[in-house]
């Protein structure tokens, strides 16, 4: 599932970038442009929704540990980053990126949300992966005091 988590990021910033449609900036109004820009796609910013999902993915791998701080607090750090980078190239608006974060976590919470309702389901119909083993129904319940459940 955490493995999904950047792709579930790049389907709804896609989707959003047909639906809007909003053209990147201008870069000639730029006195001296850092990089060449299509001036199409601009909301939301692709790099920045990809980070928080990045970020979101790796503190789920992280929950339940002593490095769970860490890890959200140098998430954010590192979205944040992302996001002023965007800015600072003059290929998206303010908007664009704050926006980002918003749709990032709304894709990330609606994925997880279907994946924990209907994920074991659809994978015991999965033949294969009866030689493999049970899926079991819970896999937190079955994880020991000293595991995270991921």
């Amino acid at each position: 599932m955490v493995r999904a988590v950047p792709v579930t990021r790049w389907l709804s910033s896609e989707a959003f970038k047909l639906v809007v449609a909003e053209p990147r900036p201008n870069v000639h109004n730029l006195s001296h442009p850092l990089i060449a820009s299509d001036g199409s796609g601009s909301f939301p910013s692709g790099h920045t929704t990809f980070a928080v999902s990045l970020a979101i993915a790796i503190y789920f791998l992280a929950r339940r540990t002593k490095w769970s701080k860490v890890v959200f607090i140098s998430g954010l750090v590192f979205a944040v980053a992302v996001a002023a980078s965007r800015l600072y190239l003059g290929v998206h608006y303010p908007s664009d990126v704050l926006s980002s974060f918003l749709v990032a976590a709304t894709a990330v919470s609606f994925f997880t949300g279907l994946w924990n309702r209907y994920a074991v389901q659809v994978l015991n119909g999965v033949p294969f992966l009866d030689r493999l083993g049970p899926i079991p129904a819970n896999p937190a319940a079955h994880n020991t005091p000293g595991e995270s459940g991921h």
